[in-house]
């Protein structure tokens, strides 16, 4: 009988303990939800998105609550970035509102197509309960095309113009490109993800890249666009030359991570266009042409030229000096390169440190080394 009353007490005891676990949730003021689905006095009706590429989004959400809702707002992030944005959508406040949010996708706020946009909302109700909706996520393209794609080897190729052997075909060509660019500069080459998007024509790529100037536009001086902030690239066509060009520049701003602003442009671009083209094109150059590039110094080519005459003289010059550096001293060396300086000190010191000579004595071998043939 004894152990009888002292199990029964303890089951009573154990019965209040859950049911004071129970209470305390239920009456809790802050809790995530899923979406269609109650939660105490709240419930997400639907939600979608309407694209009017390129210019912006719009996302919108219906919600239903017993208790009046007061304020909601939302948080998003773009592409895995650590930066989280938050606005508050239009409503009225009521039981019952439907909510739209704007997110500019051009100008100073432009976006990238192929971005993926991660978002949840956070509702308050009068009486101050903060409830926090499960997130969602949506892919910034345009929806005038049936987009595809193409993915493995950590390159996602997302196109509408390739049949599927054509973008298979591509992206094993662009895979094998590639893989000695991450071998030479990531410490762990499989960890790294890109993504492209290729669009069919001159016509598509206007309307999808980031407006520049007029002059840039009309003369079709970018063929593509790299975003080492999304790990992301736009190219015009479906030359794997350019888009090895775009991953160059990916694969150079992992490596760099957050010190991406040291390297200067002329090395940055000269990389991308040494493996563009194979490596072949760098000592082709004319003795008239380094005439021509010295008046475009290397410490005056940190960044592109102001003028579109100018581009076609900063990519040929920055390819050139790249070359001979990877002829008289290797790849390798420039990968040291890229690992001092994605530590600490400035580009010059770490140049003089890597290779013993000065960005002016750089340019005065590669000149002379023409020159001479």
């Amino acid at each position: 009988m004894i152990f009888c009353n002292k199990m029964s007490v303890l089951a009573r005891y154990n019965f209040l303990l859950l049911y004071l676990m129970f209470f305390l949730f239920v009456t809790s003021s802050c809790f995530f939800v899923d979406d269609d689905r109650d939660s105490q006095n709240f419930v997400s009706k639907s939600s979608g998105h309407k694209n009017f590429f390129p210019e912006k989004l719009v996302i919108f959400n219906s919600f239903n609550s017993e208790i009046p809702i007061e304020k909601i707002k939302i948080f998003y992030s773009i592409s895995g970035s650590e930066v989280t944005n938050y606005g508050y959508p239009v409503f009225t406040p009521s039981t019952e509102v439907a909510t739209e949010y704007i997110i500019n996708t051009s100008g100073n706020d432009f976006l990238p197509a192929g971005v993926v946009i991660d978002y949840y909302y956070e509702i308050t109700d009068i009486e101050n309960n903060v409830i926090v909706s499960q997130s969602n996520e949506l892919e910034y393209l345009d929806d005038d095309f049936d987009w595809k794609r193409v993915t493995g080897k950590g390159l996602e190729i997302v196109h509408h113009g390739l049949s599927q052997d054509q973008a298979i075909n591509l992206h094993d060509k662009v895979s094998k490109r590639i893989s000695p660019i991450k071998k030479t500069f990531l410490d762990d080459q499989n960890s790294f993800d890109i993504k492209g998007v290729l669009f069919d024509s001159r016509k598509e790529s206007s309307k999808a890249f980031q407006y520049l100037s007029d002059s840039a536009t009309k003369n079709h001086l970018f063929g593509g666009f790299a975003y080492p902030d999304y790990d992301l690239f736009l190219v015009s066509g479906y030359n794997p030359d350019v888009i090895v060009h775009e991953i160059t520049h990916l694969i150079i701003g992992e490596a760099m991570g957050s010190r991406r602003a040291v390297l200067p442009k002329w090395l940055n671009e000269g990389l991308a266009m040494y493996y563009q083209n194979n490596g072949n094109s760098w000592s082709k150059e004319s003795k008239n042409f380094v005439k021509r590039a010295k008046i475009m110094t290397l410490n005056k080519m940190n960044s592109l030229p102001g003028k579109a005459s100018d581009v076609g003289l900063f990519y040929r010059k920055s390819e050139s000096v790249v070359g001979y550096l990877i002829s008289k001293y290797g790849i390798e060396k420039i990968g040291v390169l890229i690992k001092y300086l994605k530590t600490q000190g400035d580009f010059d010191s770490n140049f003089y440190k890597t290779y013993g000579i000065t960005i002016d004595e750089l340019e005065k071998n590669w000149s002379e080394l023409i020159l001479l043939e």
